[in-house]
């Protein structure tokens, strides 16, 4: 039986990074932070070590490659979200970066169905502040709009 190699594969690079970023953010984040950040952090770990374990079983999925055009900008986009939050706000900015990552990954053809998703958007980033700006009362970086 032939070993396999599987070193640099996109699962195996996203299971250590999400697996090692949530455990240095869990061990790292005091007690004032509250308990919403540290089983977030305790999500990222087990996600991580769960891609990894699936991996095991399945196979290594797809190698490391070239960045994508489209992988380049959703990366970007993900970068760019802080920025915006500061000036923007916390909401508005992720409701930018939710429309720019959906127009992304299933780009819309006919006016209708930009309508339709900039409506779903909406209803999202709306649920978003009402459970963690109304229900839990976590405070969100505020800018010129919401």
């Amino acid at each position: 039986m032939k070993k396999r190699k599987i070193f640099l594969c996109k699962n195996l690079i996203a299971g250590v990074a999400g697996a090692a970023f949530g455990a240095v953010m869990f061990l790292t984040s005091g007690a004032k932070s509250g308990i919403y950040p540290k089983i977030l952090f305790a999500c990222m770990v087990f996600l991580g070590l769960y891609i990894l374990a699936e991996m095991r079983v399945k196979g290594q999925g797809a190698r490391l490659g070239g960045v994508s055009g489209k992988e380049a900008l959703l990366i970007l986009l993900l970068f760019v979200n802080p920025l915006l939050g500061k000036v923007l706000g916390f909401y508005s900015s992720g409701f930018l970066t939710l429309l720019g990552i959906s127009a992304v990954v299933r780009r819309p053809h006919r006016l209708s169905d930009w309508g339709k998703m900039v409506l779903y958007l909406l209803l999202v980033t709306v649920g978003t502040y009402l459970v963690f700006s109304v229900l839990l009362r976590i405070h969100t970086p505020e800018g010129i709009f919401l």
